[in-house]
């Protein structure tokens, strides 16, 4: 199925993806493998458990060195977990387990697709004065919002890339700032998708939530996943509880260009 915004054209180019946040660690590479036939495809769990390769199939299945893994896991001392070829070839918990625990910013990634996931869900809306149609990267920050601290003239793309608090956006002009905990400009996007979605809420969603569990978590079979306690609105930066497994999925539907 089709989760959200994607380029089959580029999946294939996509050979490594990382995420890293202090005491967790995901490694997705190579999403794609080949069949029997040769040709490439996209590879996922669907919606079930991942099943973890064995070490003795690891080499085979995975084209890693179980012993380099292993050793990895000392020298590394937290959870960490590789996903390649859309496998779980090897993980790691040093308390035996991977229970939910805050991601921290990973929650930006996870509010990015679930943007994603809104503009593709409405593209096929039409546009007819403010408030209306498909939401877009293009978009004025003020089709879809009353009022704003940052700059007027600032795109939805200059929201997500954290740079609309410049007064200058031109090209060359403005300066990256981080926005950790998106009180600057990324948790206005939540106000942004609501607007977006309250145009067809049966089909997309009452809520950023209703959002999110149907198109993102349930798809993707994220069970261990909550965002902002489930609460109809989230902080754009922060606020995903999740587990080593769930950000594996995550990672693998952007590896697998939107696809899972």
């Amino acid at each position: 199925m089709e989760v959200g915004v994607h380029d089959k054209g580029n999946s294939s180019k996509m050979s490594r993806g990382f995420a890293i946040l202090g005491a967790l660690l995901v490694v997705a590479c190579s999403a794609e493998q080949p069949d029997g036939d040769g040709n490439l495809g996209p590879r996922d769990p669907g919606t079930e458990a991942w099943e973890l390769v064995s070490k003795e199939r690891v080499a085979t299945e995975c084209g890693l060195d179980p012993d380099l893994l292993e050793a990895a896991d000392e020298a590394l001392g937290f959870r960490w977990a590789v996903i390649r070829y859309g496998k779980l070839c090897h993980e790691y918990y040093p308390d035996g387990d991977d229970p939910p625990q805050e991601v921290y910013s990973a929650t930006k990634t996870l509010s990015a697709v679930v943007t994603g996931v809104a503009a593709y869900r409405t593209k096929g809306l039409e546009r007819d004065g403010r408030k209306t149609g498909p939401l877009s990267d293009d978009d004025r920050v003020d089709h879809w919002l009353d009022d704003f601290d940052f700059n007027p003239d600032a795109q939805v793309a200059h929201v997500l890339a954290m740079v609309a608090h410049n007064d200058d956006l031109s090209y060359g002009a403005r300066d990256f700032s981080y926005d950790d905990t998106g009180i600057v400009q990324i948790n206005r996007l939540n106000d942004v998708v609501r607007a977006a979605i309250a145009q067809d809420p049966e089909n997309l969603g009452a809520d950023i939530e209703e959002l999110t569990q149907r198109f993102v978590f349930q798809p993707l079979g994220m069970k261990s996943s909550i965002w902002n306690e489930g609460l109809p609105d989230k902080p754009w930066a922060y606020g995903w509880y999740g587990t080593v497994r769930d950000m594996a999925r995550l990672g693998l539907l952007i590896l697998n260009g939107g696809v899972w």
